[in-house]
């Protein structure tokens, strides 16, 4: 049964990583990174930006569920260069446009260890003008976010049933975030 499901679903993620690309293609985006994690564990995830058309500054909030997610820490990448410092916001300053693409940032949560099983979302927030060039112009970039799974307390990945589930179990956090893309990518539900 697992082999089937598996199966499927990497069918179908090889169907619409062919076609995404191609239909996002020059949209500059923003990406939250999706994983599975058990209540009490920390987990990371990478912020990855796209189609950057060229920017000198950002700015962004973050919006999850604090009932089962604590938000540890926020790094830049080395990558990004520029000045960039973490309190309430993330925000990043260069003396230049930059047309960087790749990670940006990390965020790092902890699950409580009293969260409920299911998907908690991580969006990025920003308003007008949290995002711009050197001549002071809006940038409008796609935010597309991510989201974590938290697993059943006490779930296992030893033993062959529990490896599987737990591979089943990232198969679906990479697919449901691949659905949250095509919905963004096609403004479904918007």
């Amino acid at each position: 049964m697992y082999k089937k499901t598996i199966s499927i679903l990497l069918l179908l993620m090889i169907l619409f990583s062919n076609v995404l690309p191609v239909s996002a293609k020059g949209s500059p985006t923003i990406t939250v990174s999706s994983a599975t994690a058990k209540p009490g564990e920390t987990i990371t995830l990478s912020v990855n930006m796209s189609n950057n058309p060229g920017i000198n500054t950002f700015s962004f909030g973050f919006s999850y569920d604090n009932s089962r997610l604590t938000l540890v820490d926020v790094k830049a990448s080395s990558k990004l260069g520029g000045q960039f410092v973490y309190k309430k916001k993330a925000v990043w300053l260069n003396s230049k446009d930059s047309t960087y693409n790749g990670e940006i940032m990390t965020l790092k949560f902890k699950v409580a260890k009293d969260a409920e099983p299911g998907d908690a979302k991580v969006r990025l927030t920003c308003s007008a003008g949290d995002i711009s060039n050197y001549n002071e112009q809006n940038v409008k970039f796609q935010l597309n976010p991510g989201i974590i799974t938290v697993q059943k307390n006490g779930s296992s990945s030893s033993g062959s049933s529990g490896g599987n589930l737990s591979l089943f179990s990232r198969i679906l956090a990479i697919f449901k975030n691949l659905i949250e893309r095509i919905k963004s990518v096609f403004h479904v539900g918007a």
